[in-house]
């Protein structure tokens, strides 16, 4: 058991960190992390948007139904 409480822990390295350093180191970890989170999410939003452009279906040009004539008749047998 001893052994297994001497192996790194992920979770213990994590803890020490924030223990060691203190909440304002904390926090600006945070606010950092979350700022290239945000830069990230952005430029994956715009490259998006720029490849939405080339799906975009084109305007169809609508002819003026005055110009049509009138309907045509339907034949009853």
């Amino acid at each position: 058991m001893e052994e297994y409480a001497r192996e790194p822990c992920p979770w213990r390295i994590v803890d020490d960190c924030g223990a060691r350093n203190g909440l304002p180191a904390m926090a600006g970890s945070a606010l950092i992390g979350g700022v290239l989170l945000a830069l990230i999410e952005g430029v994956g939003i715009l490259f998006t948007r720029l490849s939405a452009e080339q799906f975009k279906p084109a305007n169809p040009i609508l002819e003026d139904p005055s110009q049509l004539g009138p309907p045509p008749q339907a034949q009853h047998y």
